[in-house]
């Protein structure tokens, strides 16, 4: 029988937020979506890797701000870029090194999840939910 207490547990790899996601859940979705934009990316020509770093960087952000985990967005983040790195500048999943390239690649990445964190964190805190505001 499951049950969902209303105090926050933490730690473990099923860690839930008071009325929130499981961790494993929110990092699976966010690796959902990380694929669904690598396979948008995919679609376009190579010749042109500054839109397909922006629209898997667009997703990472998108799960940054409704996932407000930084763990399950370090997991997506891990999917983001192997899935970049391998199949969006490499071929067939090959995973390798390309230095400064790689890094810039990278941080994008970091940014548009660190952004994404503060904003749904700030929208978080300035509008919260109907729970919240009758003190449950």
């Amino acid at each position: 029988m499951l049950m969902r207490s209303p105090v926050a547990r933490s730690g473990g790899h099923g860690s839930v937020r008071a009325g929130g996601t499981p961790l494993g859940i929110s990092a699976t979705m966010g690796a959902v979506v990380v694929v669904i934009a690598s396979f948008v990316a995919a679609a376009v020509p190579s010749a042109d890797p500054g839109l397909r770093l922006a629209l898997v960087a667009a997703a990472v952000g998108g799960v940054a701000l409704v996932t407000p985990e930084p763990p399950a967005l370090g997991l997506v983040l891990t999917v983001a870029f192997g899935l970049l790195n391998g199949f969006l500048v490499n071929r067939l999943g090959d995973l390798s090194w390309h230095g400064t390239a790689d890094l810039a690649r990278l941080s994008v990445l970091v940014l548009a999840a660190t952004c994404g964190l503060v904003l749904g964190w700030c929208y978080r805190r300035w509008h919260p939910t109907t729970e919240e505001k009758n003190g449950a």
